[in-house]
């Protein structure tokens, strides 16, 4: 248990110095190399390092192989700032509030269907019925379906809309 809560707190210090340090240089080291559409190379950067990270999860049976794997979750913390960027200069300053509650239905949604569908998953899992890292094989499906919906979104978007 001692374990589970340090690799959870390291997930946070690292998604924090991820955003809060790297996520400007890193954009614009992509803006400089990609050019106009680097938002849409950081969403799907991000969103990809994500669905790697969870499929690695899957094979992974050692903490310490746990914590060598924490820089993709820092990396994936990225999608979800410049995500909202995009959106939000694609909406009127009145609408702000509507694309907030957007954003928190959709987080809303992935815990109600994370917490109905995951733990059966587990169960399984843990009874020997399916691969013991479906869970993680799971999520990164997951993922790499957010994946494809956030290239088809950010293509709709108009170059000029994705600038900062």
């Amino acid at each position: 248990a001692a374990r589970v809560g340090i690799f959870l707190s390291a997930i946070g210090v690292v998604v924090g110095v991820t955003q809060g340090l790297l996520l400007r240089p890193t954009s614009a080291a992509l803006q400089r190399w990609v050019g106009e559409t680097y938002e849409r190379a950081v969403v799907g950067t991000a969103l990809a390092a994500n669905a790697l990270h969870f499929a690695l999860l899957a094979f992974v049976s050692s903490g310490t192989a746990w914590f060598l794997l924490l820089p993709l979750s820092g990396l994936a913390s990225f999608a979800a700032p410049v995500l909202r960027g995009i959106v939000m200069r694609t909406q009127p300053v009145g609408r702000f509030g509507s694309v907030n509650a957007m954003f928190s239905t959709c987080a809303v949604l992935a815990r109600v269907f994370g917490s109905a569908v995951f733990p059966w998953i587990l169960a399984r899992s843990q009874e020997g019925a399916v691969f013991p890292g479906a869970l993680n094989l799971a999520a990164s499906a997951v993922m790499l379906c957010c994946l494809a919906a956030a290239v088809r979104a950010t293509a709709l978007f108009p170059p000029h809309l994705l600038r900062p």
